[in-house]
C-alpha cells in the first residue's frame, strides 16, 4: 500500500472507532507506526513532506481558463463553461490549429507552454501543445480560442495539484499533448 493511503486508512479507522457506541475501548491496528507518512510540523497540514519538497524543485505551472468560440458543435457561440486546464511554464499566448481530418474541417485550441502538466511528467522544450483532446468542426466559420485567464499556482496549489495526481494515478485522462508544428 501506498503510505498516503495507509495514513487516510488509519486516520479513517480512528474516526469510525471513536464514533462508536463503545468508544472507550483502546483502537488498535495493524498498522507499524514506522508505515505511516511523515508530515511537516503543521499538524493541520494533509501534505505529506514528499510532495512539499517536490515542490521545491518544480518549474512554473499554469492554470489556464479558456474558451472556445464560432464552431459548429457548440449550442452557444462560444463554450458554455469556460475550461481550466494546467500545463508548464507561463502560457500567455492561445490560437486554434487545424487537425487533418479525411471529410470535416477539425481544428483544436493550442498554448504556447512548456507542455500539459499531468501528460509529461516535467516540463518540456517550449512549443505549441494542444489544450486537452478536444476537437471542434468549422463548417465555413472561423473558429477562435480566446484565454480568460492564465496566472501561475503558487506552491500550496502546486501540492493540492501533486497531492490530487499522486492519490488518483493519473495525470490528464484522454488529453492528447504532442507539440504540433504551427
Amino acid at each position: 500500500m501506498k503510505p498516503l493511503t495507509i495514513f487516510l486508512l488509519l486516520g479513517a479507522t480512528i474516526a469510525v472507532v471513536s464514533c462508536s457506541p463503545n468508544s472507550n475501548q483502546k483502537a488498535t491496528s495493524n498498522l507499524a507506526p514506522a508505515s505511516t507518512p511523515t508530515t511537516s510540523s503543521n499538524a493541520t497540514s494533509p501534505i505529506p513532506d514528499e510532495i512539499k519538497q517536490a515542490v521545491k524543485n518544480l518549474p512554473p505551472i499554469s492554470r489556464i481558463t479558456w474558451k472556445m468560440c464560432n464552431t459548429t458543435d457548440l449550442t452557444e457561440e462560444c463554450t458554455k463553461e469556460p475550461k481550466v486546464t494546467e500545463h508548464w511554464g507561463k502560457v500567455q499566448e492561445i490560437k486554434v490549429v487545424k487537425i487533418p481530418a479525411y471529410s470535416r474541417e477539425l481544428v483544436q485550441a493550442h498554448v504556447k507552454s512548456q507542455g500539459c502538466f499531468g501528460y509529461y511528467g516535467e516540463a518540456q522544450p517550449e512549443a505549441w501543445y494542444p489544450v486537452g483532446g478536444q476537437t471542434y468542426e468549422v463548417k465555413g466559420k472561423v473558429a477562435s480560442a480566446s484565454l480568460v485567464e492564465s496566472r501561475l499556482l503558487t506552491d500550496q496549489e502546486k501540492e493540492i495539484l501533486l497531492l490530487r495526481q499522486k492519490i488518483t494515478g493519473t495525470g490528464l485522462v484522454g488529453a492528447t499533448c504532442n507539440p504540433s508544428n504551427s
